[in-house]
């Protein structure tokens, strides 16, 4: 029997999968998209040339977008919906207009959130405690700032009262990986433990970082 690789992806808010996942979706409405940076971009399961990564229409490119935003991910939703607009998927005025509002609503979250992260990362430093550094690490690790996400997510392991050093160690392994630190990534997704699934989910971040 041949060998065989397996890849996984969390989202930074816990997530392997979009929403509506099932027998139909295996990974959800528009789940490759959480995969696309490790297989390298856009991808799907298809291999008869159909597009089959879940986003059928207008209604699940802003159902996907909408949820982004109510679970803090103004980023992602700017991201599907622009995604949306290039297919060309808001063909009728009403999806149009509110496919238009919903961007609009994200790209002021985004111009809202980012620039306060430096400020909260400050004060979250001189803290006594780990947890607030490993919130805005996994919010900047959202926007892809992998060195900031880094530094504040170790200063929070350094401290007492992290909750769950499983999840924080994971969003440092996904960091230094997304950093480039091969090395580094794999001493986080090692020091994983305590909980089976994060493990499980460490264990093949830790694959790819070694097919990476």
């Amino acid at each position: 029997m041949g060998k065989v690789i397996a890849a996984i992806t969390t989202s930074v808010d816990g997530y392997i999968v979009g929403p509506k996942d099932g027998p139909e979706h295996g990974l959800g409405i528009g789940g490759e998209r959480l995969h696309y940076w490790v297989m390298g971009g856009p991808w799907t399961y298809a291999d008869d040339g159909h597009d089959t990564d879940g986003m059928r229409g207008a209604d699940d490119y802003m159902e996907y977008a909408q949820l982004a935003i109510e679970a803090g991910s103004p980023g992602e939703a700017q991201a599907i919906l622009e995604q949306g607009a290039q297919k060309n998927v808001f063909t009728d005025a009403k999806a149009a207009d509110r496919n238009k509002r919903l961007l609009e609503n994200a790209k002021k979250q985004v111009e809202q959130d980012r620039p306060t992260l430096d400020k909260i990362a400050k004060d979250a430093a001189a803290g006594k405690t780990g947890d607030k550094d490993v919130s805005i690490g996994l919010a900047y690790l959202s926007y892809k700032e992998y060195d900031k996400a880094i530094e504040a997510i170790t200063r929070g392991l350094a401290k007492p009262g992290v909750q769950n050093q499983g999840e924080a160690n994971l969003l440092l392994g996904i960091a230094q990986l997304g950093a480039g630190h091969k090395d580094e990534a794999q001493k986080a997704f090692n020091a994983v433990k305590g909980d089976a699934k994060l493990e499980r989910i460490a264990n093949l971040w830790s694959l790819h970082a070694r097919q990476a």
